[in-house]
């Protein structure tokens, strides 16, 4: 299966789009100072599932939403 990359917007086969992307969730990241490292160590993420929902290629679990927005101390609605 081949991947084409257009824009920050990834193309499988040149026909089907993915765009689950989580702005509010990077932009909380930033402004707390925090890295990606960092956050996914302390709610208990492994580093590459954690970059992974960032970039839109999974979907959190309840449980991880709760875990990131708790500790990002926001609403998980805004959040996700």
């Amino acid at each position: 299966m081949r991947f084409f990359r257009v824009s920050g917007v990834h193309l499988k086969n040149r026909s089907t789009v993915q765009i689950n992307m989580f702005p509010n969730l990077k932009l909380q990241i930033f402004r707390r100072g925090s890295h990606q490292n960092q956050l996914a160590k302390a709610v208990g993420i492994d580093e590459t599932v954690l970059s992974k929902i960032i970039h839109g290629y999974r979907d959190p679990t309840a449980t991880q939403r709760e875990l990131l927005a708790a500790y990002l101390d926001v609403d998980e609605v805004w959040l996700f």
